[in-house]
This record gives structure tokens, C-alpha cells and sequence, in this order.
């Protein structure tokens, strides 16, 4: 690894990947071939937190863009239980409560957002 601010190392960059994916620091350091200790000193370098940081945001990013993408899916199959005659009763009106309870998660997280985007716009102006 190199200085503050510069070009980070194979092995650095080879440990960011691998703290992405491993439990523990110990497993990753191994799995990048540098010692726990190597890890933990790079780790407080300012430049790979700023990386590390950028790759798991991008990881995050990914994981969600994904699930906003599936979830018409889950809605579709909870809406297919709740209205299916064949569904015993507890698991429809399961079904049909964590509809309502997800709808009015969405509306609070959207008037959420509008508070802060209207609070935003009132400090700027």
C-alpha cells in the first residue's frame, strides 16, 4: 500500500473486496495474503476507508436496485395468497395485513421524503 491520498496496492485493493465477503477481518486478511494485523493498519488509512467505503455503497446500490426491481414480484405472490380461496383464513388475513402494513410504510417514507425535500428547499431559499 502506498501513501495518503495515493494509488492503493493490489493487496489493499484485494482487501476490500474480501471484507466485502468474509465475516471477520482475520478471513479476509487471509483470503488477501496479508496478516491481521497489515489489515487492521490499512484499514485506518484515510484512502482505503474512502474506497472501501465507495465499494460497499456500490454493493448496497446493486443490492437494492435489485429488490426494487423484484418486488412486484413478492406484492404480486402476497396479493395471489391473500385473495386465494384455498388459503387457509390465518394465512390470507396474514397476507392481507402485510399488505396494508407495507402500503402504509411506502406512503410514511414518501411523505417522509417530501417533508425533507420541502425543508431543503425552505433553507435554501
Amino acid at each position: 500500500m502506498t501513501t495518503q491520498g495515493a494509488k492503493l496496492g493490489r493487496k489493499a485493493e484485494s482487501l476490500i473486496v474480501n471484507l466485502l465477503i468474509s465475516p471477520t477481518i482475520k478471513e479476509a486478511a487471509a483470503k488477501s495474503t496479508v496478516s491481521e494485523s497489515t489489515a487492521i493498519r490499512w484499514m485506518r488509512n484515510e484512502e482505503f476507508q474512502r474506497r472501501y467505503a465507495e465499494a460497499r455503497s456500490r454493493l448496497v446500490d446493486q443490492a437494492t436496485s435489485r429488490l426494487r426491481a423484484e418486488m412486484g414480484l413478492g406484492v404480486d405472490l402476497i396479493v395471489k395468497i391473500a385473495k386465494s380461496a384455498e388459503t387457509p383464513p390465518s394465512v390470507r388475513l396474514n397476507a392481507a395485513s402485510r399488505l396494508v402494513e407495507f402500503g402504509l410504510r411506502a406512503v410514511e417514507l414518501e411523505e417522509i421524503v417530501q417533508r425533507i425535500a420541502a425543508l431543503e428547499a425552505a433553507q435554501k431559499g
